[in-house]
C-alpha cells in the first residue's frame, strides 16, 4: 500500500515537474518573439504607442529633449513613418519597452534581430546588409531615424 502511494506521488510530481518544464518553455519563447501591432500615435522622436495604449521605445536610439528642433524633426519623421500602420516589434530579451521596429513588412520576420544584427556588424556592414525573410520590402525603422541625423545612438 504505501508503494502504490509513493509511486503515485512520484508519478504526480513528474507530471507537474513536466507541465512546468512546458509551460516555462512557452513562457520564454512568447517573451522572446515579436508581434504585429498597431500604431495609435508617435509621442516623440524615439516612442511611439502603439494598440491596448502601450508605449514602446526604439532600441538603441535616444531623442533629443522635446522642443528641440530635432527632437521635432525626429517626432514629425516618425510620425511620417509609422501614425496608423501596422508595424513588427522584436523585443530584446524580456524587456517588452523596447524594440526594434519594422514597418512595410510583407510577412512575419523570420529572425531574431540580436543575432542578425551581430552577424551583419561582424561581417564589417556599417549597417544591415539586408532584410531578414519575411520583410524584404520593410523598413528598419531604429536605422532609419538615425540615418536622417537627428538622434543619437544609445548602445
Amino acid at each position: 500500500m504505501k508503494e502504490k502511494r509513493a509511486n503515485r506521488k512520484q508519478l504526480i510530481l513528474g507530471v507537474v515537474c513536466l507541465l512546468m518544464v512546458i509551460v516555462g518553455v512557452v513562457f520564454f519563447r512568447e517573451q522572446r518573439a515579436g508581434v504585429y501591432v498597431q500604431v495609435v500615435s508617435v509621442k516623440d522622436g524615439d516612442t511611439i504607442v502603439v494598440e491596448r495604449g502601450k508605449t514602446v521605445r526604439l532600441l538603441g536610439i535616444n531623442a533629443s529633449e522635446s522642443g528641440q528642433q530635432n527632437a521635432i524633426l525626429a517626432k514629425e519623421y516618425l510620425r511620417t513613418l509609422l501614425d496608423g500602420k501596422r508595424v513588427w516589434l522584436e523585443y530584446q530579451g524580456f524587456n517588452r519597452d523596447l524594440a526594434w521596429v519594422w514597418v512595410g513588412c510583407e510577412n512575419r520576420p523570420r529572425f531574431l534581430f540580436s543575432y542578425f544584427f551581430v552577424k551583419n556588424r561582424k561581417a564589417g556592414s556599417a549597417g544591415l546588409r539586408r532584410n531578414p525573410a519575411g520583410c524584404r520590402e520593410g523598413v528598419l525603422v531604429n536605422e532609419q531615424i538615425i540615418k536622417m541625423g537627428w538622434l543619437k545612438t544609445s548602445f
